[in-house]
């Protein structure tokens, strides 16, 4: 276990930090800065060991057969990826190349749906494939390389607010998260995502320490 950052508790300290830029103090929450240096801090301790690790949220739900999936997926071409998203938050689009040339853009419905629901689809027997991965919200889980962790480190710093282009008419916005800056990382670093999922996160919106604005709507 990696002892997180309490956003709220140390938001005073947040503006002496190089790591966090003007416009994220101004643009995110102080959830979302400290959900952030959490990761990171986890990507360090990637560093550290010197050997892909797989990070998760506290709260995430995890399939039970977690161990035995990732063996049979991460055979023959798909050994060991840089960046491996185990899932995501339901409320999103997912955006993913699912063979050379030919994306794939889905939504799914109901958008959060209940812990029971989440926890029979991380759990659900078919067969599941690694995908490259495009864009997307949410870290319930996934796995990271020692490689890809120093190059977040190095690229995410300072942490930015930047326009994330979605495509296909889907509105231009400003990351306020990290998992919303992370997509414009993913596809330099070849990032790749496991569907259906393994790992998925209640994602409650009216709970959230994250969310400055309210949720984007991806359906206006």
């Amino acid at each position: 276990m990696i002892e997180g950052v309490d956003g709220v508790l140390h938001k005073d300290l947040f503006r002496q930090s190089r790591l966090i830029s003007k416009n994220v103090l101004d643009r995110w929450s102080s959830g979302a800065i400290g959900s952030a240096l959490s990761h990171m801090q986890s990507w360090r301790r990637c560093i550290q060991i010197g050997k892909p690790m797989i990070i998760a949220e506290d709260d995430a739900i995890l399939a039970t057969e977690l161990k035995d999936n990732l063996e049979i997926l991460l055979r023959g071409e798909n050994k060991d990826p840089s960046f491996l998203l185990l899932g995501w938050n339901m409320d999103s689009l997912l955006q993913a190349e699912i063979l050379t040339g030919l994306e794939l853009i889905s939504l799914f419905e109901k958008a959060y749906p209940k812990e029971e629901e989440l926890k029979r689809l991380v759990n659900y027997r078919t067969e599941r494939r690694i995908c490259k991965l495009k864009r997307c919200f949410g870290l319930p889980a996934y796995r990271i390389t020692p490689r890809a962790a120093q190059y977040l480190l190095n690229k995410l710093n300072p942490l930015l607010s930047e326009p994330i282009i979605m495509g296909r008419g889907i509105p231009t916005h400003h990351s306020e998260t990290l998992d919303g800056a992370l997509n414009n990382q993913y596809e330099d670093i070849g990032a790749k995502i496991i569907f259906p999922p393994l790992a998925l996160a209640l994602n409650n919106q009216n709970e959230s320490l994250t969310r400055r604005s309210k949720p984007q709507n991806f359906e206006n």
